[in-house]
């Protein structure tokens, strides 16, 4: 396990979103009443053997270690951040082939526990599927929490121009929501291993949905910086870039202020823009 953030919440109460996935796991601690943000932990999971075992054990001791400012929560928000996911209309939706959806896509798989959320603005379900002991633990922990895949809200709370492609950054994958024309086109995971990489998936998105790298707009969340030889690759074929921002109403703590609001809007925009 790697900290990449340990900013630790001040006060007596607040809220708490989890960000829950196979490689990476965050806490963001917030107040829902006054959209203030106090702290972020944010985490890259590692693996030496057996990565479900070690997964599930690095997010216990995770929540463990942090158990003195997980108890001052009130509500508690679980986003299943993995990628084995899969947007249907509503209208082709058949809840007893959420298994053979998955399965033709991904393959088949073993202890893993398949999720649904209906997406009612967008008249879509999101069906999804995470590592059951992931499943069981956090539901050890949190068993009053709400729970949905991270997708599902940011796709609904991004903006949604004309044609924007969304990208969050992580240390191993991006994940890319892509609208055209404002409508929903793409919710996808892209592992990656070099700015190469990276830079191949988001041209491949734009030349799958017939857009001009010149002219969409990408939008930049999560772990990138404006001066790393990522941002300068991207900027030689993407010309309206932008890191992702905050409503003025949000407030964050000081030591966040230390950061660009980009490492952290992913997170924020759901649980204080919903």
């Amino acid at each position: 396990m790697k900290t990449i953030f340990n900013i630790f919440p001040n006060g007596d109460k607040c809220d708490l979103l989890l960000e829950a996935g196979n490689e990476d796991f965050s806490l963001l601690f917030y107040d829902k009443e006054s959209k203030t943000v106090s702290g972020a932990l944010l985490y890259e999971l590692t693996y030496n053997v057996q990565p479900e075992i070690d997964a599930i054990s690095s997010i216990e001791n995770i929540l463990n270690n942090n158990s003195h400012f997980i108890k001052k929560a009130g509500t508690v928000t679980i986003l299943y951040n993995v990628n084995e996911a899969t947007l249907i209309p509503i209208q082709y939706y058949d809840g007893y082939a959420n298994e053979d959806y998955l399965n033709l896509i991904y393959g088949n798989t073993v202890n893993t526990q398949i999720l649904t959320d209906e997406i009612e603005e967008k008249q879509i379900m999101n069906v999804y599927r995470a590592l059951n002991p992931m499943v069981l633990a956090l539901n050890k922990f949190f068993p009053h929490a709400k729970y949905c895949h991270s997708g599902s809200l940011q796709l609904q709370l991004f903006a949604q121009r004309a044609d924007t492609l969304h990208c969050i950054v992580y240390n191993r994958q991006i994940k890319v929501l892509f609208y055209k024309n404002g409508k929903l086109q793409l919710l996808q995971y892209y592992a990656y291993g070099t700015a190469a990489d990276m830079l191949y998936c988001l041209l491949n998105v734009c030349a799958q949905y017939d857009v001009s790298p010149a002219s969409v707009s990408l939008v930049l969340y999560g772990l990138i910086e404006q001066n790393s030889n990522l941002y300068k690759e991207i900027y030689n074929y993407f010309l309206n870039v932008e890191m992702a921002s905050l409503p003025e109403a949000i407030s964050l703590s000081e030591e966040i202020k230390q950061h660009p609001p980009h490492f952290f809007a992913h997170l924020i925009i759901p649980a204080l823009c919903e």
